[in-house]
């Protein structure tokens, strides 16, 4: 059996990972501390209750770290070729009448600009998605656009 880390040795070096790196994988935390998921599962609840980083799903990210939108600018000109044809594959079940949820990817952002000017239902949670449908020519009139509860703490996926 090898070393094993004491708990206070273990969450200082999640703190001096989180704030070097910006963000943390559980997954990774664990391999490298050689402990269970749950267990930094559990290490990183309590520093998010103490406000120590903020907990997000699959790891931790510092309590500084700021999206200013340059990571969804960055996805949304990646892979232009193949959201092309993920595009063209969501379109054609698109039609008059339907009710459409598009998520926050950078994927249904291209969607929502192509979204032909047809009386539908967009639900979505992505600014960026209002944005592109508040173009189309007879918005008001044909498509409505229902955002979801905004969630204030952010993800890592």
């Amino acid at each position: 059996m090898g070393f094993v880390m004491s708990a206070a040795l273990r969450v200082s070096h999640i703190l001096k990972e989180v704030s070097n790196a910006g963000q943390v994988s559980a997954t990774e935390l664990a391999e490298e501390l050689n402990v269970s998921v749950e267990t930094i599962r559990r290490d990183l609840k309590k520093l998010d209750e103490r406000e120590e980083l903020v907990r997000v799903h699959g790891g931790a990210i510092c309590k500084a770290y700021k999206d200013e939108g340059a990571s969804f600018n960055k996805r949304a000109s990646n892979n232009i070729q193949e959201k092309k044809i993920i595009v063209g594959k969501a379109l054609a079940h698109v039609y008059e009448g339907a009710i459409i949820g598009l998520d926050a990817s950078s994927s249904s952002w291209h969607v929502a600009q192509a979204i032909p000017d047809i009386k539908c239902t967009i639900v979505t949670n992505s600014l960026n998605n209002v944005v592109a449908l508040a173009g189309k020519k007879i918005y008001l009139s044909s498509i409505s656009v229902v955002s979801t509860q905004i969630n204030t703490k952010p993800f890592m996926g």
